[in-house]
């Protein structure tokens, strides 16, 4: 009994010792951050993170004293005059304003804003965020809810509505609505998504009918539609090209198991939607290869089954829209050539009694 009770004071004397070892560490580190060089500055930065800590110090284990939403635009007044070690990246500390409260913020997580180029830069942190793969299902809602906030704020604005009807980042911000809310529901899955916080998103989403489940594939998918309407939201823009490419490129869900109208109609509304489009588009040539491969496997299908159209007589209106499609686009393009002789061989193939 004595033993045990010798034991437990002994742990107890062992954590209070580890506990006092940690304090008077940490007060250590405080002092020497305290004797650190400033330099004093007044700039704005703006966060390129999600969820990002403020803290007492310029150091990972300085006191939390809150934290700070992507997108969110500060005043800087300070920054160390030597870049620090921060897990394994170096960089400047700087001190900034949070409302009424003062803190500190890794400068990886912090970019110089500037309110006269504010479209470029909110443009450029969804761009980045958009690419990086190592960001979690709160990330990606995070991404999701900064572009939602940057479309309500330049609706209602006309001096940015007239900036970006005349450059390309027309509709960007839409788009990039839409691609953050496709890449967060890419987080959810038959496992997570009966519970929370999984669960509060899909209901909030599917309520709104941004989104819908294919069960063939067991994804959450944002509509095609509502990529195409869209790019109709901006056909006078330059963004019209980007926009459509994108509406061309989303998943339709289900899946036509080899079945050759269902594979030509998928054609005609994604990649033959584009060119119709966009026939001397940007990503003109990049659509007819795709469309190419299509094409290439209905024929050799056809040679397989050469009686098909006899029991498919509905194909034939697709035929011809695709048909004329493809003539329409750039002649310069050397894909072009291609996809015409084998949408011309599908067409000579249904015509055949």
């Amino acid at each position: 009994m004595q033993n045990n009770e010798h034991k437990e004071i002994s742990r107890r004397t062992l954590r209070v010792f580890g506990a006092l070892l940690l304090c008077g560490l940490l007060l250590l580190s405080r002092a020497a951050v305290a004797e650190m060089p400033l330099l004093a500055m007044d700039g704005q930065k703006i966060v390129t993170a999600s969820a990002v800590r403020y803290r007492a110090q310029p150091a990972l284990d300085a006191a939390i004293i809150g934290q700070v939403s992507l997108g969110a635009v500060l005043r800087a007044t300070r920054r160390t005059q030597e870049k620090l070690l921060t897990g394994a990246v170096e960089n400047y500390w700087y001190r900034v304003s949070v409302g009424d409260q003062q803190g500190w913020i890794a400068g990886q997580f912090l970019r110089d804003f500037k309110a006269e180029q504010k479209e470029k830069i909110w443009f450029s942190i969804i761009r980045e965020r958009m690419d990086e793969p190592t960001l979690s299902f709160a990330d990606r809602v995070a991404l999701y809810r900064f572009a939602d906030t940057l479309v309500s704020q330049t609706a209602g604005d006309p001096e940015v509505e007239g900036q970006m009807a005349l450059d390309k980042m027309g509709g960007a911000f839409a788009l990039g609505r839409l691609l953050a809310l496709q890449k967060a529901f890419d987080k959810v899955n038959g496992d997570n998504a009966q519970r929370e916080p999984y669960q509060a998103w899909v209901k909030e989403h599917e309520t709104a009918k941004r989104v819908y489940y294919d069960e063939i594939s067991g994804q959450w998918l944002v509509p095609a539609a509502a990529y195409w309407q869209l790019a109709d939201q901006h056909k006078a823009g330059k963004g019209d090209d980007e926009i459509s490419w994108y509406a061309a490129n989303a998943q339709l869900g289900g899946e036509c198991e080899g079945d050759i109208e269902c594979e030509l109609n998928r054609e005609k509304i994604t990649y033959g939607e584009y060119l119709r489009r966009h026939p001397y588009g940007r990503y003109a040539g990049k659509a007819l290869t795709r469309m190419s491969a299509s094409f290439a496997y209905i024929q050799q299908t056809l040679a397989r089954e050469p009686g098909y159209f006899r029991t498919s007589s509905a194909a034939g209106e697709v035929i011809d829209a695709l048909f004329e499609t493809v003539a329409s686009v750039n002649p310069k393009l050397t894909e072009r050539a291609v996809a015409f002789k084998q949408i011309k061989a599908i067409r000579l193939a249904f015509r055949q009694p």
